[in-house]
């Protein structure tokens, strides 16, 4: 098990969690009609990063009407439905107005795909300059690490900033420093106090060197851990409307 840096290139060889065999799937139907890319949080579980989510996010770039029909119809026929109650017409509408549709396996709610349009600069930099990595054989289009990390500290939240230290971490020896984003703003770190941010980024130093050190160990915790996830966050009691109005997603007809 190891992670490898290949110029722009990376290569990754580890066990496999659920979520990283539901993201394979999910790239088998995007790639056969749009350039995609996967950005936030599972990027930084790709890489060891010991946490879990429920989510991944996709960018696609934009499709016309009719091949996105057919990316829908072809996403049905390998065993995936959507979270949103539009047929394929109305989901196509929901991207071109820069809102997010959610894919899932036929029956399921969690782990879903989050897949949409470019909706901003960080977006339309992650797909133009999108990274190949190859996972066990396989090979996953993500944003530049760089990219990553300055977007994370944009968001700045707790596991945002989190997220962006490990990936510092894990490739401070090939990262370009002299990277910045177009994007402005920001809401600023939030950790509760400087020695919270601290402790928390001691903690996440220790990790990193812990996993390049022994590699094999930390995969097998992290993919244990993530697979627990997955499994406690399905038995939460939410229905599929519940779940998108939750998330503030719920188109009201």
């Amino acid at each position: 098990m190891s992670i490898e840096i290949r110029g722009k290139e990376i290569v990754i060889t580890r066990e496999l969690s659920e979520l990283d065999r539901f993201v394979f799937d999910v790239v088998d139907v995007l790639q056969r009609h749009a350039r995609y890319v996967v950005v936030s949080g599972y990027v930084t579980i790709l890489f060891g990063r010991s946490r879990g989510t429920e989510d991944v996010d996709f960018v696609v770039e934009p499709l016309p009407r009719e091949e996105f029909i057919l990316m829908c119809e072809d996403a049905q026929e390998a065993g995936f439905e959507f979270l949103n109650p539009e047929d394929c017409d109305g989901l196509y509408e929901m991207l071109a107005e820069r809102l997010g549709i959610r894919m899932v396996r036929r029956g399921g709610i969690i782990p879903n795909a989050e897949i949409k349009f470019p909706k901003d600069e960080f977006h339309r930099e992650a797909l133009e300059g999108r990274i190949p990595v190859h996972f066990n054989g396989r090979t996953i289009y993500i944003s530049p690490i760089e990219l990553q990390i300055a977007y994370k500290l944009y968001l700045g939240t707790d596991k945002d900033v989190e997220d962006a230290f490990f990936l510092y971490e894990l490739f401070w020896e090939t990262i370009d420093r002299g990277f910045s984003m177009t994007t402005r703003g920001g809401s600023g770190l939030r950790f509760r106090s400087k020695r919270d941010l601290e402790e928390r980024l001691s903690f996440i130093r220790l990790y990193v060197e812990r996993l390049k050190a022994d590699p094999e160990e930390v995969f097998r915790e992290q993919v244990k851990l993530v697979n627990s996830f997955l499994a406690s966050a399905r038995d939460f009691p939410l229905s599929r409307e519940e779940y998108l109005r939750m998330k503030g997603e719920l188109r009201e007809k």
